[in-house]
């Protein structure tokens, strides 16, 4: 049986991918780091994984909670609708 062309999450049409994908987050760091690692060469396997996939800076949700962040990647909904079970601090 073959995968469908497309899937259907959230509300959203997506494409079925071609081949199998792998999503890695690194919580917590702040991308001028990464730049600077990638630069000098101290993190030589995801130099490899951006050099020769995909790598980019998301853009995280407000206030910084992982849960919800993490949330939004997987599910592709934006905190607002995936965070209802995550403490809220107060500004």
């Amino acid at each position: 049986m073959s995968p469908p062309a497309n899937v259907h999450v959230n509300g959203t049409d997506y494409r079925w991918p071609l081949r199998p994908v792998v999503v890695v987050c690194i919580d917590g760091g702040d991308p001028r780091y990464l730049k600077q690692f990638l630069a000098d060469g101290s993190i030589p396997h995801i130099a490899r994984c951006v050099r020769e996939g995909y790598g980019a800076v998301a853009e995280g949700s407000m206030p910084s909670f992982t849960c919800p962040n993490n949330m939004s990647i997987i599910t592709g909904t934006p905190a607002s609708i995936n965070d209802r079970d995550v403490p809220q601090t107060e500004a």
